[in-house]
């Protein structure tokens, strides 16, 4: 392990090229989206680049002597940010971006799913917005990992969430991505029945 200390800040408009980036090259389950989408860039869109655009909300990075090596983003109000996104952050995106169509059966490229949630924007599952209201997304680099970056990172957001009034916390996450379910429920999550949204797993933490 290395002993280069871990320095987490503020993420600033600056750092969206290494946000992007990290986005994209850990969005398969902690790896390479490259290999299985058509159109990588559109992931940062839906699940980075609008968080650390929203107001109020938290956005830290975490770096090195390499620069930016991850990210962790969160919301306090998940409806206000669901409201925010589709009125002004999605439609600046949608224009003149394909429209595949709501129906799955007539997607026929790889990323036309991300088309269609940048078209119809993907509201957070509204059974749980009363007791987790709050939403975030944290992805780290592979030199990034092991280093305990990830569990202070998630206490940062934790904290800075409590303080703008966040009662309680959710993620999604990947189904199949069990160390990531297994990294939150060592920080004290538990998992969240979300029937209408049964293709994702969802986790929740009381704050702080």
């Amino acid at each position: 392990m290395s002993s280069e200390p871990i320095r987490i800040r503020p993420a600033t408009l600056a750092d969206l090229p290494e946000i992007r980036e990290i986005c994209i090259v850990t969005a398969d389950a902690g790896g390479d989206a490259r290999e299985i989408e058509d159109t990588p860039e559109l992931l940062s869109l839906v699940f980075a680049e609008p968080y650390v655009q929203f107001k109020p909300g938290v956005s830290l990075v975490v770096e090195d002597d390499d620069g930016v090596a991850g990210y962790v983003l969160g919301v306090p109000d998940s409806a206000a940010f669901d409201a925010w996104a589709a009125k002004e952050w999605y439609p600046q995106h949608s224009e003149g971006l394909p429209d595949p169509g709501p129906d799955e059966a007539n997607w026929v490229r790889r990323s036309d799913w991300l088309r269609n949630w940048i078209h119809r924007p993907k509201p957070s599952p509204v059974e749980l917005l009363e007791t987790w209201p709050a939403h975030g997304h944290i992805d780290l680099l592979p030199r990034m990992q092991g280093k305990g970056a990830g569990r202070q990172m998630m206490h940062a957001l934790f904290e800075a969430l409590a303080a703008r009034e966040a009662r309680g916390l959710h993620l999604g996450v990947q189904p199949l991505n069990t160390r990531a379910l297994g990294f939150y429920e060592t920080l004290g999550f538990r998992p969240l029945d979300v029937p209408t949204d049964p293709g994702t797993a969802y986790v929740g933490r009381r704050l702080p």
